[in-house]
């Protein structure tokens, strides 16, 4: 991977003008599943940002921690479509997952699309399973003390 891994706090403004970016490059886009501008709000409000350091993000992930149980939740794994089939998105969760796990968090868990195969894929690879059936979307976990662990 080029670049340093970086945590950070951005602003709504900067969250929303990210999501715009990458809205037609989730499946399905980010528009037909949230509210953009709301979206942004709640994610600098409470969320932090794993990006890449560079010129332009290109790359993020935005999580949250909750020190009370141990346990954080990733809402939003991006790479730039130009970007993708590199290995930025496992070298980027490998980061997260060893500065969570340096923070105290004992799992971590998403939510994926059933028809985001290449998502999926990424998740499995990294150690997530599956843990609920969540109609259009599975939530799965990965806990942080074993790589694969099925907890």
């Amino acid at each position: 991977m080029t670049g340093r891994n970086k945590i950070q706090h951005l602003s709504a403004y900067m969250v929303e003008q990210l999501l715009r970016r990458m809205d037609k490059q989730f499946t399905p886009p980010l528009c037909q599943q949230v509210d953009i501008q709301q979206y942004a709000q709640k994610l600098a409000l409470h969320a932090e940002f794993l990006t890449i350091d560079g010129v332009q993000i290109d790359s993020l992930i935005a999580f949250y921690s909750n020190h009370d149980n141990h346990k954080a939740y990733i809402p939003l794994v991006w790479v730039d479509s130009a970007k993708r089939r590199r290995g930025l998105g496992a070298s980027m969760l490998d980061a997260l997952h060893r500065h969570l796990s340096n923070r105290g968090m004992t799992s971590v868990s998403l939510e994926v699309h059933k028809n985001n195969q290449s998502a999926f894929s990424l998740y499995s690879r990294s150690g997530y399973r599956i843990v609920e059936d969540r109609q259009d979307k599975w939530l799965m976990c990965r806990n942080l003390s074993t790589r694969n662990s099925s907890d």
